[in-house]
């Protein structure tokens, strides 16, 4: 058989003459494209299909999804929350090392291109300027 294939790669031209056949999709497909569908991949895609699976743990009150948990701490199996059980070990803010100063006072506080404080004084300054309006021909006209 082996001579078979020989004598036709030598002697006989298989080039495609049929313009019908030159125009369709199947022009294109090569001797490559048919290996690689014929040697693709039986996996259906699910997970349950994979061979060698890896065990996961049974979710329990200090693990969920691989992730254990420290102590004090619970978590749901059914919903997967996490709690607080033992208030003993929260943290200060004081004891946070590096932690920035929060301002506690308005005074403390920087004003910027967007962000300004508004003093007394400047309402104050307002509501003057808003008890009498100057019309257009300086009259003066009383609000209050």
């Amino acid at each position: 058989m082996k001579w078979v294939k020989q004598y036709i790669d030598e002697y006989i031209d298989l080039t495609e003459e049929d313009p019908v056949f030159c125009d369709s999709p199947a022009y294109d497909i090569t001797t490559e494209d048919i290996l690689n569908w014929n040697n693709k991949s039986t996996f259906s895609g699910s997970y349950l299909d994979l061979q060698d699976i890896p065990e996961l743990p049974v979710a329990s009150s200090n693990i969920l999804g691989m992730v254990k948990i420290g102590e004090g701490l619970e978590i749901n199996p059914e919903t997967g929350l996490l709690t607080v059980i033992n208030n003993t070990n929260t943290v200060e803010w004081t004891n946070v090392v590096n932690h920035p100063e929060i301002p506690t006072r308005l005074s403390d506080l920087a004003s910027d291109d967007d962000h300004n404080v508004v003093t007394n004084t400047d309402i104050s300054n307002w509501n003057d300027k808003m008890s009498v309006i100057v019309h257009e021909n300086l009259e003066q006209i009383e609000f209050f």
